[in-house]
């Protein structure tokens, strides 16, 4: 397994966000920043009728004391006690347990009903321009944040909170979605940037994508090259992976398999910084990689 031996970061307090993680020295692209163990995880809040959420509410309440109480170490239990300690302000004693799942429980996988608490992950603040991505790894159970960018010491480790196409929305549209789900009036260095050139490249990056369902394939390929070259301007790497994916599929619905292979050699390197060498996206496109060398 993969480890963060040298801890290499700090959780400490910082201006109109509470606390923050940052960097005590260097992280290149792929670095494992953050292999955080969970602490607790529970289900995610329950739909249902005034009454069917109280009884929620209740048993999830029940849950997470009792699962303090078992937890092995006093350390664990203390950092636990301290994400309670953040809520406690901002809620009533009965929503307290429900205001710590909504400001700090991370999900355990893509689409999952179940959340967890990290100690150290769940510090992570947001950013619309992230420095680091966090993927929870279902083979240790851990939460993982990697560097994406370059990260010196001093920095602010930042994660991307809505990663459905933010790197294609306006600073509006994406101040609405953060606002609507988490609650808070995003400040980071995209949204309070003055370089108008940052709407202009989102908006650029918004049509291109919109566009390329119907053009040519040659077309639809060498708009995804720009859209790259966008996405590296505009810092939103993290994106790069995914995209590219999309381009080998072009590629290889159209028997273009230089290109194919072009791309998902491009997109290998993409998922390796983002999610790690042995991760399920990387393992994946090293299999295509190996079929295309057949062609």
């Amino acid at each position: 397994m993969e480890r963060n031996d040298k801890v290499g970061f700090d959780v400490r307090s910082t201006p109109n966000k509470g606390v923050g993680v940052f960097a005590t020295r260097h992280f290149a692209p792929g670095d494992l920043i953050i292999n955080d163990s969970c602490l607790i995880s529970s289900r995610g809040c329950e739909k249902g009728s005034t009454e069917e959420r109280g009884q929620w509410e209740k048993r999830l309440k029940f849950h997470l004391k009792s699962s303090v109480d078992n937890l092995s170490s006093a350390e664990d239990r203390q950092n636990y006690l301290c994400l309670r300690d953040r809520c406690e302000f901002k809620y009533s004693d009965e929503a307290v347990e429900l205001g710590i799942l909504q400001e700090y429980g991370l999900p355990l996988g893509q689409n999952s009903e179940h959340f967890g608490f990290f100690p150290n992950a769940c510090m992570v603040n947001h950013s619309c321009r992230p420095s680091g991505n966090h993927v929870f790894n279902p083979e240790t159970g851990n939460e993982e944040i990697r560097a994406v960018t370059q990260i010196l010491p001093g920095d602010e480790i930042t994660v991307c909170y809505i990663n459905n196409a933010c790197f294609a929305k306006t600073t509006s549209e994406r101040r609405n979605e953060i606002g609507e789900r988490f609650g808070f009036t995003c400040r980071c260095c995209a949204c309070e940037s003055s370089d108008p050139g940052s709407e202009r490249r989102r908006a650029e990056i918004a049509g291109l994508l919109r566009d390329i369902p119907r053009m040519r394939p040659e077309t639809a390929l060498f708009a995804f090259q720009a859209v790259m070259q966008v996405l590296d301007e505009e810092g939103f790497v993290v994106a790069k992976g995914p995209l590219a994916e999309q381009a080998l599929q072009i590629a290889l619905e159209n028997f273009k398999y230089d290109e194919a292979l072009t791309w998902a050699e491009f997109a290998l390197k993409q998922f390796i910084i983002a999610f790690g060498e042995a991760s399920e996206p990387a393992m994946k496109l090293k299999n295509v990689i190996k079929e295309l060398g057949c062609h």
